[in-house]
């Protein structure tokens, strides 16, 4: 209905906008070695601020963007600067792991999603144990419609280096994007296992539980947010929006409304990582609400 419509929204955002491993859009984050609490922003992202995926949290947000086209115009060229010196750099040395790697992520910046493709692939033929590169060919996979060859990249990635949240929620929200709900939730709790204040994870599985009428797990999920990432962080912001959409979806049952706004953050700290299958959904409001026009998700 009417809510899930408006958390999918969310969900499409925080699905579309994560960098690459390396990208100029981590550029300002911490090394992506790091396990995430949700990555490093896309800069100036469709509809503004948006869980990420790389650093444990993201670069601030700046209040003041020059939009002139002298500034679009000089970042352009900036971007096809730096294509065309890499490129040389590979030319030069066309055995270089790291030289095709920041090739590629310089092409996917560009939006040259199938020359960043290539580069990665030959990245790991150079080096097939380059669990970054694995992580990228599954995100371009992802967004080129791949999904089998980017759950396998993701999985491949996963082996290379288990210990980090990164490929853990590329390959969740991957499954939750195509309706894979129950893949989706089994992968944010292990990105969670690894690291509990990922804010990414958390934040994807409160809408994962929403989206099965667990609403008493999704707003616990997104109260963590809060609580984890504090209140200037982007996944922070949308978390609030998930929770005052869920508040005036239950308005007309105050009793459930109420409890659901008493719940802490700090609840069965536990819950997130136990089974679901045991979780009583919430009970339907009374009134019908109309559901709100789908919105197509956009591509990079």
């Amino acid at each position: 209905g009417w809510m899930n419509s408006r958390l999918a929204l969310s969900t499409a955002i925080a699905l579309i906008c994560l960098p690459l491993f390396g990208s100029a859009q981590a550029d300002s984050a911490a090394p992506a070695t790091t396990p995430p609490a949700a990555g490093a922003s896309a800069a100036t992202p469709p509809q503004g601020v948006t869980p990420s995926a790389l650093a444990p949290a993201p670069a601030a947000v700046s209040t003041v963007t020059d939009t002139s086209v002298g500034a679009g115009a000089a970042a352009r060229a900036q971007a096809s600067a730096k294509v065309k010196q890499l490129e040389g750099d590979v030319r030069a040395d066309s055995l270089s792991v790291e030289k095709r790697f920041a090739l590629g992520n310089a092409y996917y910046d560009e939006g040259r999603l199938n020359e960043a493709l290539i580069q990665f692939n030959r990245s790991i033929a150079l080096d097939s144990t380059f669990w970054k590169a694995w992580v990228n060919v599954g995100t371009v996979n992802d967004e080129l419609g791949k999904s089998g060859l980017a759950t396998t990249a993701f999985q491949r990635a996963i082996e290379l280096h288990p210990g980090d949240t990164f490929a853990y929620v590329k390959l969740a929200n991957s499954a939750y994007a195509h309706g894979d709900v129950s893949t989706g939730i089994e992968n944010y709790r292990k990105a969670l296992a690894i690291d509990r204040k990922c804010l990414e994870a958390h934040f994807m599985l409160g809408n994962a539980f929403a989206e099965q009428e667990m609403y008493r797990q999704a707003v616990r999920e997104w109260k963590k947010v809060q609580a984890y990432g504090g209140p200037t962080a982007p996944e922070s912001k949308l978390a609030q929006d998930n929770l005052q959409t869920v508040y005036a979806f239950f308005a007309e049952e105050p009793a459930f409304s109420k409890k659901l706004q008493a719940i802490t953050a700090e609840d069965s700290p536990a819950a997130p990582h136990k089974a679901v299958v045991a979780t009583a959904k919430s009970p339907a409001p009374k009134a019908a609400v109309k559901p709100a026009p789908k919105k197509k998700a956009r591509s990079k």
